[in-house]
């Protein structure tokens, strides 16, 4: 989603990662609980995939979080220090609560996004039945579908085609 005080080669490097690749992250995942590492060494020792990404990376300490919201694990949300360190309970949890508030607010953020796509989806239908209403034909109301099918979806050409029973086949008008 979001990066932030990495060089570009580590950033590439993790561009894209399989979910099971033995990184902190997936113990994340699979613990859905903060993961520390207190050094580089040991962040080296127990995730040999990071020597991989580039001089000078891991540079020190590291923790994750799981992104949580409800029960949903969205993602994780990892930190990462230039010395080591080592993480007390209370850093363990202050990060498990912000892992938490951070995937509320990206749920508030899909739920916010998923609305507006239905409000969008709901007008370009109004926008359709609108035009629907005032046909007294089947070509006023073919020509209404097709204004309305290809504003709606954004399209630059639509087509019905008539279900021709007796002559087994679809006929589109020209």
């Amino acid at each position: 989603m979001a990066a932030r005080g990495f060089p570009d080669d580590v950033l590439s490097a993790w561009s894209r990662i399989p979910a099971d690749a033995p990184v902190i992250a997936r113990d994340v995942i699979q613990e859905r609980s903060v993961v520390t590492v207190g050094s580089a060494e040991e962040a080296l020792e127990r995730y040999p995939l990071l020597a991989s990404f580039g001089d000078g990376y891991p540079i020190g300490a590291q923790a994750a979080a799981p992104l949580l919201a409800g029960d949903e694990l969205l993602g994780v949300l990892g930190v990462n220090f230039r010395a080591p360190r080592r993480f007390s309970l209370e850093d363990e949890s202050l990060l498990l609560a912000i892992g938490r508030q951070c995937g509320q607010a990206i749920e508030r953020a899909r739920l916010f996004e998923a609305e507006q796509r239905a409000l969008r989806r709901a007008a370009r239908l109004q926008e359709v039945t609108a035009r629907l209403a005032p046909a007294v034909t089947t070509e006023d109301a073919a020509m209404a579908i097709l204004r309305g099918a290809t504003g709606g979806v954004g399209a630059d050409a639509a087509s019905i085609a008539r279900n021709c029973t007796l002559c087994e086949r679809l006929d589109v008008p020209r």
